[in-house]
């Protein structure tokens, strides 16, 4: 094969797995996405070229469908997890193994290096699965079958018979047959909508909070000049009464904050009911003014925040105030994020992290690489996936990145979850934003249809909504320009 159409077919199938995603969205281009990487890597004999075009497929993918975390670290993970599927390619082609054996061993094992690489990279990439972009088409429901893989098994099943296809069309008959199978396949389970699970009779009142580009979180508050403690009062009661004008006549039961709403970490700041329940010594001032505002309203808040604990350690928690105002149950994160929150490298960061410091400003550097962190690394949850109980209804709280797991919603949903609720934190996130929520929206709906559970989701930056069992989406997306967004909804589980 030419050395010219060798690279073009790798990046072709870059590009059409790029245009199932969003911004696109033409979903059903991840049925014959990956036919011109498996007829590439069937045709061609050069190893060197073989390994290029592995290299270049998976590369062009990953900076076109996660243009928003440009990370060349990140990326490099990425590929050491096809190294495996790179050898075993070479393996096959050395042998000379006939064309439906090896379509069918090479989709196998793209598959199982897909999956490895989600699950078990540095950040997690389910929303890069080949199957993601079906979780907008009827054959969502596959995933009552087969959860959150079902949908990229059976992506890459009908990649691959497709190939089969394309390799040995020479036989009329065989083609006829591999299409009518296809064929009658898809008809089946694009009609075949699976029965919706069954609802416990539970009700729940929520407002769910999420905030725009322009809201102002209280990060640059200085908190070490005189008179600072007056200013973060006002701050935080300007805050919640730009809340309690959303809520209107509005009456829940239940108020769900974003990830950091308020954004100090305040060490030297004590809440005496947080520390001789929780044992958190920072944050007293933000707990206090959710206990009065909970009470005030007659209403639960669920609020996640950054503690710090008389262990010394830092921790990502959810805290319910009930209520009546009292600190009543916590959660913390268990799936750390490398990079933000965790980082195995000790104090070595490569290169350009170092370069970008210098396009922040002073107070946020050390803050902005947990590597340099003055308060160290986070901790992780003691106990995986914990649970809260509000009122008669059972939450699985889900920190930020945790709403990306699989294996988060299958515990807590074993735990008697009745609603999962993730809260996030994107400010992060610059360009190709609306990218990577939309993606991250696929995923969670999968995760909702799988587990038969509503998902709430919260956050700066982010919806504000609720995502029903049987994968439909209700809520609000903030403009850059809005600052508080409040959806409301009255549930039954």
């Amino acid at each position: 094969m030419g050395y010219n159409l060798s690279m073009f077919l790798p990046a072709l199938s870059s590009a059409l797995q790029f245009l199932s995603f969003p911004p696109a969205e033409l979903h059903y281009f991840a049925f014959v996405a990956l036919v011109p990487f498996f007829v590439f890597l069937y045709r061609e004999t050069s190893v060197k070229k073989i390994i290029a075009g592995i290299l270049i497929y998976r590369t062009v993918f990953l900076l076109l469908v996660g243009s928003y975390i440009p990370d060349p670290l990140l990326l490099f993970f990425e590929l050491l997890f096809f190294l495996p599927f790179i050898v075993l390619v070479i393996l096959l082609k050395r042998y000379s193994i006939k064309s439906l054996f090896f379509i069918s061993v090479v989709s196998i094992a793209y598959l199982l290096s897909e999956i490895f690489a989600a699950r078990f990279a540095p950040l997690p990439s389910f929303v890069v699965l080949s199957g993601l972009p079906l979780a907008a088409t009827p054959f969502i429901y596959l995933v009552k079958l087969g959860g959150v893989y079902a949908t990229s098994v059976f992506s890459v099943l009908v990649n691959a018979i497709f190939s089969g296809i394309f390799i040995i069309s020479r036989s009329k008959k065989v083609l006829y047959f591999f299409l009518t199978i296809v064929i009658i396949f898809l008809l089946g389970l694009g009609i075949n909508k699976m029965s919706d699970p069954a609802l416990t009779g539970k009700f729940l009142h929520i407002a769910v909070i999420s905030t725009g580009k322009a809201y102002d979180d209280g990060s640059k508050i200085d908190i070490s000049k005189e008179g600072s403690q007056a200013e973060l009062n006002n701050f935080i009661d300007k805050t919640l009464g730009d809340v309690d004008k959303k809520l209107g006549d509005y009456q829940p039961d239940l108020i769900v904050l974003p990830e950091h709403f308020i954004d100090l970490l305040l060490l030297d700041d004590t809440n005496i009911e947080a520390r001789e329940k929780f044992g958190i010594i920072n944050a007293g001032t933000i707990l206090s003014h959710y206990q009065s505002f909970a009470k005030a309203h007659n209403t639960a808040i669920l609020a996640s925040l950054r503690t710090y604990g008389v262990d010394h350690k830092k921790r990502q928690s959810a805290i319910l105030i009930d209520k009546e105002g009292n600190l009543s149950a916590i959660s913390d994160k268990y799936y750390l994020t490398v990079g933000s929150e965790t980082w195995p490298f000790g104090k070595w960061i490569p290169f350009y992290w170092k370069y970008s410091l210098r396009f922040l400003p002073p107070e946020t550097r050390e803050e902005a690489f947990i590597a340099l962190s003055p308060t160290g690394q986070y901790a992780q949850a003691e106990k995986p996936f914990s649970h809260i109980s509000f009122s008669d209804i059972t939450i699985g709280t889900l920190l930020c990145s945790e709403g990306h797991y699989p294996l988060a919603y299958q515990e807590l949903k074993e735990k008697g979850a009745d609603i999962f609720i993730n809260t996030s934190n994107n400010t992060w996130l610059s360009f190709a934003g609306e990218q990577y929520k939309k993606e991250a929206l696929w995923l969670r709906q999968i995760y909702a249809v799988s587990s038969g559970k509503p998902i709430i989701i919260a956050g700066k930056n982010d919806l504000a909504g609720i995502i029903y069992p049987d994968g439909s989406f209700e809520g609000l997306s903030p403009k850059k320009s809005d600052t508080i967004v409040l959806f409301t909804k009255d549930i039954r589980l």
